[in-house]
């Protein structure tokens, strides 16, 4: 259910502008106006632009947290040329007020989940201090939830709307199903099940419409630094449950960790490759990576022509050069590509992160 083939082109009429009245009715009768406020602080705003400055796609998103870390969907980066484009945002669940994001690379993952992040200094001034809580466990059919996102258009506002699951068994691309109505351009918004963001839309064709649930998330909520909560299964629905609001009651159920790095810092490294030629040896490099100490996810991307011209092994932090150093070690006993050394200088990376590169053809 993507832009330009899955994704529906609706315009918000009268009737969304009904269904966004009647929500937003139904967000008073649940909860103070305040934790309202607090649904249109966390939604974001996703604009790509292409080297010319003329739109290339529009997408919406949700702030994690007081780091600046954003989920938005993988797919509004499809075709999108990061060396030449440009990625900005908007914070408050308006779309003024642009700020530049940049997209965690980190993302072997086959979900569509993409991880942003912006500047921290960002969001203390935009002055956001509570965030939601995130839900591990899938609704069942016919629960009703909340979507909210921005639809295409300079002018369109941000649409809150009711909806209800039509699925509890994810397909083969690890997407449910829901009816809600959306629009385009609101693909990466958030989900929300008692209170609890639960999922990202996917998008819409043909009446029938799709999300991703957040507990596909894998490595990215690692990045993010953000825990995964059981949500309740009864008592009352929250519009918002927030992670860091003082006045709200302390998670029920169990929790889920993000997974975290093997103590002793061992680095974690996300592979990608330019042909599935290079398929069988990246396997083999992840395998002898996991030998070594090294936590190397088993996912594996092919990046296609986004590839390097000559096999690179990319650092983020500076603190990380030593550990860079380890995984080449490692990688020139094990395969006849040649990878160097790269720094990405990106403001505010986690450290212990790094990419495998293969070389494009």
């Amino acid at each position: 259910m993507r832009d330009g083939t899955l994704q529906t082109s609706v315009h918000v009429g009268i009737c969304r502008l009904a269904a966004f009245a009647y929500m937003f009715l139904s967000l008073l009768g649940q909860c103070n106006a305040q934790s309202v406020q607090n649904i249109f602080d966390g939604v974001v705003y996703v604009r790509l632009t292409k080297a010319d400055g003329n739109l290339f796609r529009e997408g919406s998103g949700v702030l994690l947290g007081a780091d600046g870390f954003i989920f938005t969907a993988k797919h509004l980066f499809d075709g999108f040329d990061p060396a030449t484009g440009k990625v900005s945002v908007s914070l408050r669940g308006v779309k003024t007020a642009l700020i530049p994001a940049s997209r965690y690379p980190a993302d072997a993952s086959s979900t569509d989940i993409a991880l942003l992040y912006v500047n921290q200094t960002e969001v203390r001034n935009a002055g956001i201090g509570t965030y939601f809580r995130l839900g591990c466990n899938i609704p069942p059919i016919m629960e009703s939830i909340t979507v909210a996102g921005f639809p295409a258009g300079d002018s369109a506002p941000l649409l809150v709307l009711p909806a209800v699951v039509t699925t509890d068994i994810l397909d083969s691309s690890f997407r449910d199903y829901m009816k809600a109505g959306i629009a385009a351009g609101m693909s990466g918004g958030p989900i929300f099940w008692r209170g609890y963001l639960i999922g990202l839309v996917y998008g819409a064709a043909q009446n029938v419409e799709a999300f991703t649930p957040i507990n596909q998330s894998g490595e990215l909520r690692t990045v993010a630094r953000v825990d995964c909560y059981q949500v309740p299964p009864s008592g009352p629905a929250q519009v918002a449950v927030l992670s860091a609001d003082p006045k709200s009651p302390p998670p029920t159920g169990n929790v889920q960790k993000p997974p975290q790095a093997p103590a002793g810092a061992k680095p974690r490294v996300f592979v990608q490759i330019a042909a599935e030629s290079q398929r069988a040896d990246a396997t083999k490099l992840i395998s002898g990576l996991v030998a070594n100490g090294i936590n190397a996810a088993r996912g594996i991307e092919n990046v296609g022509l986004k590839g390097p011209r000559l096999g690179e092994i990319r650092y983020f932090s500076a603190e990380d050069r030593a550990n860079a150093e380890k995984i080449k070690a490692v990688l020139d006993k094990l395969s006849p590509t040649i990878f160097t050394i790269r720094r990405q200088n990106i403001p505010n990376s986690p450290q212990n992160l790094f990419e495998l590169w293969y070389p494009r053809g």
